[in-house]
């Protein structure tokens, strides 16, 4: 029985951290199989001459191809990209049909080429944003600056692919949300402006008058309650001034490199 306790046991190990994960049930059942398989074995060296004549010599490699494309999936389908989860759902059907397949690489092209459409469509989002900004900093006279960024809208727009080309679409995904830098009201306006220019809208200079005068209006009312505590906000200044002194300290670098530096401190 030379080995052969300890050969079993590390199958039975594999197994078990394999289905504990719950990320490589392939696998996990494969280890668990072997083992069985090993079981009436005298000794390590005649298990494993078993497992060279048997299914199981390459079956490792098979599940873990699996187990991968199995992860790979799931990450497609938590991140809304069902294209690209049909291309690993569809290897794995071949696999379950015949395990030569699994020396078939030509999906991993497709899914990369299919992952870009996403990716590319995250970034052309993304710059829409940005073209968005870029308008909103515009001054309703600069009428050639809109013009530009109106036009940087509507390109990036018609870069949008998977897993819509729609940017209605997309503006409500959870994913593409993530990808905008602001708060909800933020999101909304710009949602809303977006759509507005993509739709064909030409009201957004008046939207943009509109949005200034009223930022205008929240700046004046600020500026009228500050004005209306102005004594308070001096004599909190008087009191504060009062308690504070002006100093300087000179830092001065140590001579050798273990060495520390040394602080002084003087009145103005």
């Amino acid at each position: 029985m030379a080995g052969i306790e300890k050969a079993i046991e590390l199958y039975t190990l594999m197994a078990q951290r394999c289905a504990r994960e719950g990320l490589c049930p392939n696998q996990a059942q494969v280890y668990f199989e072997m083992a069985d398989f090993m079981a009436d074995c005298a000794t390590a060296e005649e298990a494993m001459e078993k497992i060279k004549n048997s299914k199981y010599y390459t079956a490792p490699t098979g599940a873990l191809i699996q187990d991968k494309l199995l992860s790979m999936k799931k990450a497609a389908e938590e991140n809304n990209m069902s294209e690209l989860a049909a291309i690993y759902s569809n290897k794995l059907h071949q696999i379950q049909q015949d395990e030569t397949a699994i020396y078939d690489s030509g999906y991993e092209a497709t899914a990369q080429a299919v992952k870009k459409k996403y990716t590319d469509t995250m970034d052309a989002f993304a710059d829409i944003y940005r073209s968005y900004l870029r308008l909103s900093c515009c001054p309703p006279s600069d009428h050639i600056e809109m013009e530009d960024a109106i036009k940087d809208i509507r390109c990036g727009a018609s870069k949008l692919n998977l897993p819509s080309s729609d940017f209605s679409a997309l503006a409500v995904d959870a994913h593409f949300r993530k990808l905008i830098p602001c708060n909800d009201a933020g999101y909304d306006l710009f949602v809303k402006t977006v759509a507005d220019i993509l739709g064909g809208s030409n009201g957004i200079q008046d939207a943009m008058e509109e949005e200034g005068a009223q930022i205008r209006n929240e700046f004046e009312l600020c500026f009228e309650k500050v004005a209306a505590a102005k004594d308070e906000i001096q004599e909190a200044g008087r009191i504060n001034l009062a308690k504070t002194k002006a100093t300087k300290v000179y830092v001065t670098a140590p001579d050798t490199l273990d060495g520390a530096y040394t602080y002084s401190e003087s009145g103005v």
